[in-house]
């Protein structure tokens, strides 16, 4: 390395060190000054448990440093009172030693024996007496006043004891038994009585009594000191008891203050947790008020919030979008019913003026049935589309009602067997015998599935045929809302076909809508609905539709569905054709058409003015407005869209005139949505009349609003077919109407039909058609309503003559 490189690696070492010291430095502040959960809890835990520790400690200590001296002033006194009674027992073994020494004289051994034992005692006092002096010297044992009197006393004797051990040492010291004659012993003995009776002797009397005297205080001063022992074990106790609980105390309260501090950030981020959940308040936002793992969590917490608002409000402009959407769409189906019914108003409804024209060949005839069948056909594939349209709105309902089950699947078959026979392919239709006859089900809904699967079975089918087959599997009790036990009834419907077969896996395509599958020859029929409509009706009823096929040898569809058992008993019994209406009793009526459409007004032009009816027209709802001023007519019949002024306005604004109060007002319109039918009768409309219009049902409407009488054109012979099994007598026979007959009679039929008894309904219909032909079409009305089992209408068809 080069010497200005080694120079630049110097320098850049106190930049790097102080660098690391610096952050090393923020470390330990961040941790200090900004502690996480774990350390809180470990500062927390280690200061309780140091609080805990010294406190405990700390009273110990303090109990201990008072026993301590306690007992220490206890072993003092004790050493004292030990010293005192060997001081008094020395100074009596010094004066017994001296009464001794007269009479041992003679006895110089023994003499001598006693005056050594006599020195070594006074010895011995004197060393006694050093050690109490000490021991009263001893700063850190403080005595009693009475006891330092007392000792004070005995301390200013103590130079009289001496001067005694001195005199009787001077006294003894000269003596030598050994050669002292008997005068001499008795001179001494002489000497030593005397001594007795020095006034030292008497001195150490009064030491004795001194001592004997501290004794006493020291004794005391031993007992006082026992008790304060054991007052000091038992404030020790306390004292270690009391810094416990101190040190508890403070411990549990530091560790309420430390749980305090860690659960209250997160309890307020509970509250704001369940207060979002509970009341989807997502403008709400956490409090954050430490730098912890707590702090991190409100903050995430407050960052998913903003992100859940921000996607509630993206769902919340998908789904206006959405619902826009699903509004252009009604709006769009709505606006496409509406003109494609408005063409086939035409198409069906001149194919009807042409089928009531005697003028027509065979050949004419069945190229109108052909245009009737083709109209009818395009009419079905814009029902699909508004019943895909309803499933997918989730609108769809089912409507069950009664009806004869038997007589519905032959009614079914018959269809089928009509269009199988014109593709010269066979129908085998296979009923089990313990099928119910009257079930409780949603009957129009099922015919459209069995149609759908069986049209189509029949549709792919080139060679060999179609097997239907109906069984019962399976009967269980159940209970409706009237806790009232019926039969269930779990029915079976099998369609096997021998057509072009599906392969396995386009087997879910099929269900999709709009898909078909099969050759290219084999789609152009057809919108693929049908399957999709079949599949979600099942789905309503409770069902699955199954499948299974072969490419090239046909498939099996099949669905199980429980059809409850009916109580009611229905007959289906036979019907005659209706009769041809040529014009109407009574004074001449006018009707005046609003419709912007020609062909619309032609139509009706023409279908209502053969029978006798005057009829004026207006192509918009401010001509129809003022024509209904001038022309005053008796039943107007609108169309409710209509450019300058539509339907609702003209019937508003009739309404308010005086003259239009009680004039009926009839609404048709190739938009048949609910909506536009209770907002023509809010409008203030009588009746609603859907386009394409049916012939029958608009002269009947026409009879019941202004009361009229049918005359009808006389007829050879009627032919008498079972119910079921006639063709469609619009394409066949001339318009018919309806007339009642008698109010006694119609109160005995509406009776029957509120009671919802089939059989005396139909039995009370055909003494009718034996009373009078002309109650033929009345009776023809029942029974017809009769075979599809709809007892509202019969009870709504009868209701309208009371």
């Amino acid at each position: 390395m080069s010497e200005p490189e080694a120079k630049s690696s110097t320098n850049h070492l106190p930049e790097q060190e102080a660098k690391l010291a610096h952050v090393t430095g923020r470390g330990i502040r961040q941790k200090f000054y900004n502690p996480n959960v774990g350390q809180k809890i470990s500062f927390g835990y280690g200061i309780i448990l140091a609080i805990a520790v010294t406190g405990t400690v700390i009273g110990a200590i303090l109990g201990d440093f008072h026993q301590q001296q306690s007992r220490k002033l206890l072993e003092d006194v004790l050493e004292e009172t030990l010293l005192i009674d060997h001081l008094q027992l020395k100074l009596i073994q010094i004066q017994l030693h001296y009464h001794q020494f007269a009479g041992l004289l003679q006895e110089p051994e023994e003499f001598q024996e006693e005056y050594r034992h006599f020195q070594e005692h006074i010895i011995e006092f004197r060393q006694l007496w050093s050690e109490l002096e000490e021991s009263y010297d001893e700063p850190e044992v403080e005595e009693t006043s009475d006891e330092l009197v007392a000792f004070n006393q005995l301390k200013n004797n103590e130079f009289l004891i001496e001067k005694y051990f001195l005199e009787t040492e001077a006294l003894l010291q000269p003596i030598n038994p050994y050669q002292l004659s008997t005068e001499e012993i008795n001179t001494a003995q002489k000497l030593l009585v005397n001594f007795t009776l020095n006034p030292l002797n008497r001195k150490m009397e009064d030491f004795a009594e001194d001592l004997e005297a501290i004794k006493k205080i020291i004794e005391k001063e031993k007992q006082d000191t026992t008790v304060v022992l054991k007052t000091t074990e038992r404030l020790w106790v306390h004292i270690l008891i009391v810094s416990m609980v101190l040190s508890i105390a403070i411990a549990v309260f530091l560790a309420i203050y430390t749980s305090a501090a860690i659960t209250r950030p997160l309890e307020q981020l509970t509250r704001v947790a369940k207060k979002v959940t509970q009341e989807s308040d997502f403008s709400l936002q956490a409090p954050i008020t430490t730098q912890d793992e707590i702090g991190w969590l409100a903050t995430s917490f407050n960052q998913l919030i903003e992100q859940v608002r921000h996607l509630l409000d993206k769902q919340q402009q998908a789904k206006e979008a959405a619902n826009a959407a699903n509004r252009a769409k009604s709006e769009f189906l709505a606006n496409m019913s509406h003109e494609l019914r408005t063409p086939l108003n035409g198409i069906l409804g001149y194919t009807q003026i042409l089928q009531y024209s005697p003028d027509m060949t065979p050949q004419q005839q069945q190229g109108i049935d052909i245009i009737k069948t083709c109209g009818t056909h395009l009419l079905t594939l814009i029902n699909d589309i508004l019943d895909i349209s309803k499933i997918e709105a989730q609108k769809m309902e089912l409507y069950p009602e009664d009806f004869h089950f038997i007589h519905f699947l032959w009614g079914v078959t018959q269809m089928c067997q009509i269009r199988a026979k014109k593709k010269s392919i066979t129908f085998t239709y296979q009923p089990d015998p313990q099928l119910p006859t009257v079930v409780y089900a949603d009957e129009k809904r099922l015919r459209q599935v069995l149609i759908n699967l069986l049209g189509n079975a029949i549709k792919f089918t080139q060679a060999g045929g179609v097997t239907f087959k109906v069984e019962k599997i399976d009967n269980q009790q159940q209970t409706t809302n009237d806790k009232q036990p019926i039969t269930n009834n779990k029915i079976k419907f099998e369609i096997k076909d021998t057509g072009i077969g599906i392969a396995t896996e386009k087997l879910d395509k099929i269900f999709e809508p709009f898909e078909q599958v099969g050759q290219d020859t084999h789609k152009i029929e057809g919108t693929g609905l049908g399957l999709t409509i079949t599949k979600k009706i099942l789905q309503l009823m409770g069902s699955q539709l199954q499948v299974k096929s072969t490419l090239g040898f046909g498939s099996t569809f099949w669905f199980e569905v429980d059809l409850p058992l009916s109580s009611k008993s229905i007959e289906v019994t036979p019907v005659t054709p209706l009769q041809p209406i040529i014009g109407y009793q009574g004074e001449k009526k006018q009707i005046l058409v609003v419709d912007d459409c020609a062909e619309n007004r032609a139509i009706l032009f023409s279908l209502l003015e053969p029978l006798g009816f005057e009829i004026r027209e207006a192509s918009n709802g401010e001509g129809g407005l003022e024509q209904a001023i001038n022309f005053l007519p008796d039943l107007l019949i609108l169309d409710l869209v209509m450019p300058v002024m539509d339907g609702f306005e003209l019937t508003c604004r009739l309404r308010q005139l005086p003259e239009f109060k009680q004039t009926v007002i009839l609404a048709s319109s190739a938009s048949i949505s609910e909506s536009y039918q209770i907002q023509s009768r809010e409008a203030g409309c009588n009746d609603f009349l859907p386009k394409p219009i049916e012939t029958r049902d608009l002269l009947e409407t026409i009879r019941y609003h202004l009361g009229l009488s049918w005359i009808y054109e006389k007829t050879d012979e009627l032919s008498t077919q079972p119910l079921g099994t006639q063709s469609d007598l619009s394409q066949t026979n001339p318009v018919t109407v309806i007339i009642p007959p008698p109010p006694d009679e119609l109160n005995i039929l509406y009776d029957l039909a509120r009671k919802g008894l089939i059989d005396g309904l139909i039995e009370q219909v055909n003494k009718l058609t034996k009373m009078d032909n002309k109650y033929m079409p009345f009776a023809d009305k029942i029974l017809n309503l009769a075979k599809e089992f709809n007892i509202k209408q019969i009870r709504n068809f009868i209701k309208k003559y009371l």
